[in-house]
Order: C-alpha cells, then structure tokens, then sequence
C-alpha cells in the first residue's frame, strides 16, 4: 500500500469502509428477516387463538340465550301452575 499514489490510497479505503458497511447491512438484514418470521409466526398463532375466542363466546352468547329462554318458559309454567 505504500507504493500506492494518493488517489488509490483514498479508493482502497472508501472499499473498505462500504465493505464494512455492507457486512453490518446483510448482519442487520439477517436480524430483521429472523424478528419478521416471528413475528409472522405470532401473528399466525394470536390469529388462530382469535378465531378460537370467538367461537367461544358465540358458543356462550347462544347458551346463554337457551338458558334465558328456558329460565322465562319454566317461569310462564310456575305461574301457570301455581294460579289454579
């Protein structure tokens, strides 16, 4: 390097810093193509527990409705019963 002119010296280092720099970009690119699978893979599992949630609570909403209206037409017959 030092037989080097001036002008070679200063493009050999430009390369070697964009090479550093490269290197750190493919590193973080590797980091953010590993949080985005997990993130993916939540987002998929949150998904799944979601659709599960609501089946249950649409299965609760109409058991709750049943009962209601087996607690009103057990109601209707007491009295029924109980005014003669």
């Amino acid at each position: 390097m030092a037989n080097l002119d001036e002008t070679t010296r200063q493009v050999y280092k430009e390369n070697m810093s964009l090479a550093e720099q490269l290197s750190e970009r493919i590193k973080e690119e590797e980091l953010l193509k590993k949080l985005n699978h997990r993130l993916t893979s939540e987002h998929s599992l949150l998904s799944a527990e979601e659709e599960n949630s609501k089946a249950v609570i649409k299965e609760k909403k109409s058991t709750a409705k049943r009962n209601h209206k087996n607690l009103k037409s057990s109601t209707i017959t007491w009295i029924h019963w109980n005014q003669y």
